[in-house]
């Protein structure tokens, strides 16, 4: 997949600045500058418990919003 992104990018002409992990290839980061995409093995996803993580912060609400 980080592959693909790279080609697809490239031809887009804004290839990534970077890609990390690819050698173990249980966590990629493929960094587009604004974007930066994380690819994980499902079993690496688990053990970070990235879910966790967006559960502690409490929402907050843009400034001029409802």
């Amino acid at each position: 997949m980080a592959n693909e992104i790279h080609v697809q990018t490239k031809a887009a002409g804004s290839p990534p600045l970077s890609i990390e992990g690819e050698d173990s290839r249980n966590w990629i980061l493929v960094d587009l500058g604004d974007i930066v995409v994380h690819l994980m093995r499902p079993q690496t996803r688990e053990m970070y418990e990235i879910e966790k993580l967006w559960r502690i912060a409490s929402p907050k609400r843009a400034e001029g919003t409802g």
